[in-house]
């Protein structure tokens, strides 16, 4: 099968686990004997140019009609069976989108956020989660309303009205056009499905199809006698639970129960990073910011468990998974798609978001188990059954197909 693979990378001062899809579907597609090409952007393109990138950059979110000229020229000239779509924010547009439709070829979207109906991608505000622009409930004509004015009246998009103001245009103006121009749209959980759903997805365009791990990472060690200490692993923001999770930390060694030598790794970076490290004052913490995926996955392996705390809505979870291949247990919030990857007591616990005392309490069951060699092996044939490459491969051809 051709495959014409598109994605615009998000800046390289903030890496992204959709970027890093990208590359392992695309080294999958390739291991697998697909022919694949790439369109892609990088958003470094834009900056520190100053006003003219900004500009630049909410010009072609609205629409860049350029990129979608060369996608053109490239499917002219690649003639694939299939466009895949991974991100278009800001420099590709979907007006790309349109021209992969044009094109005869069948076009495919993987829904890694959800900037479709969120100007923000993430849907959390005042640190809850907010739906504000997925359904109004006035009716006009028996007609679910649906508006972008919330977006613009609370400047979700990094609290700028003049950044939000293209997004929530480019929502505004797409939001029925997604839907014609794509064929099928991948999505990463059965929770994000019906997420979309009620935002609009047709019900027989959505596949679900979750992150996996490829298979030279299939050989991380498992079985170290030696496991110490809880990790975190990602953005240092209060979406991700970290201000929870050092609150929760403070009750954990209050606790009279608890092991005062245990150590909780930080392992990310984010602009609230001082804000946290203030906060950990006196706490058995430490930060150890950005590593290489390496450098995670050997700190994964020798820990006790991984904490994942988030406060909005996850679409997958991929350290999670990552986590449970190295036979390592997770405590995860009950939002999102977390619950389904750790099968509360089976592969871990699952505890109410933004909750420091039920939290806590997660952590000391999960280290107190008495059958916590148990729980690792079953997180390492959960990890194995479903999320290993093969199978990911046949499901992305089935949808392909």
């Amino acid at each position: 099968m051709r495959v014409l693979l598109v994605h615009n990378y998000y800046g390289s001062t903030a890496p992204s686990g959709e970027n890093k899809v990208f590359e392992a579907e695309r080294t999958m597609l390739e291991r697998h004997g697909e022919t694949v090409e790439v369109f892609t952007r990088h958003s470094d393109e834009i900056r520190g140019k100053g006003l003219w990138g900004l500009l630049k950059g909410a010009l072609c979110t609205i629409g860049n009609p350029f990129a979608a000229r060369a996608l053109k020229k490239k499917i002219r000239e690649f003639r694939p069976d299939v466009v895949h779509f991974h991100n278009t924010f800001p420099l590709i547009s979907p007006l790309a989108i349109r021209t992969a439709k044009k094109s005869g070829a069948k076009v495919v979207m993987t829904l890694h956020n959800y900037r479709m109906v969120c100007a923000a991608g993430i849907p959390m505000r005042g640190g809850k989660v907010c739906r504000e622009c997925f359904v109004i409930s006035e009716q006009s004509n028996n007609r679910t309303i649906r508006t972008i004015l919330p977006a613009i009246c609370h400047r979700c998009y990094r609290g700028s009205l003049m950044a939000t103001l293209p997004l929530a245009l480019n929502i505004w103006f797409y939001r029925k056009r997604w839907t014609k121009w794509v064929d099928k749209f991948i999505v990463l959980s059965e929770f994000q499905k019906r997420i979309m759903i009620e935002c609009g997805l047709p019900d027989e365009k959505g596949g679900v199809k979750g992150n996996f791990i490829q298979s030279n990472n299939q050989n991380i060690p498992n079985n170290r006698t030696i496991r110490s200490g809880v990790v975190f692993v990602g953005r240092l923001s209060d979406e991700k639970g970290v201000k929870t999770l050092l609150k929760a930390w403070q009750i954990f060694e209050q606790s009279e129960q608890s092991n005062n030598r245990t150590i909780l790794t930080l392992i990310g970076d984010g602009v609230q990073r001082a804000e946290y490290e203030s906060l950990a004052t006196g706490l058995n913490v430490r930060f150890l910011g950005k590593l290489s995926h390496d450098e995670v996955l050997k700190e994964l392996s020798g820990a006790k468990l991984l904490v994942m705390p988030s406060e909005w809505w996850e679409t997958f979870g991929l350290v999670v998974i990552e986590a449970a291949m190295c036979g390592t247990p997770a405590v995860v919030s009950d939002l999102g798609a977390l619950p389904d990857l750790v099968q509360d007591g089976r592969c871990g616990e699952v505890f109410k978001a933004g909750d420091a005392h039920a939290l806590a309490g997660a952590i000391r069951r999960l280290l107190e188990r008495t059958d916590y060699d148990e729980v690792c092996k079953n997180c390492r044939e959960e990890a194995e059954t479903r999320y290993a490459e093969e199978a990911n491969y046949r499901q992305l051809m089935d949808l392909y197909s």
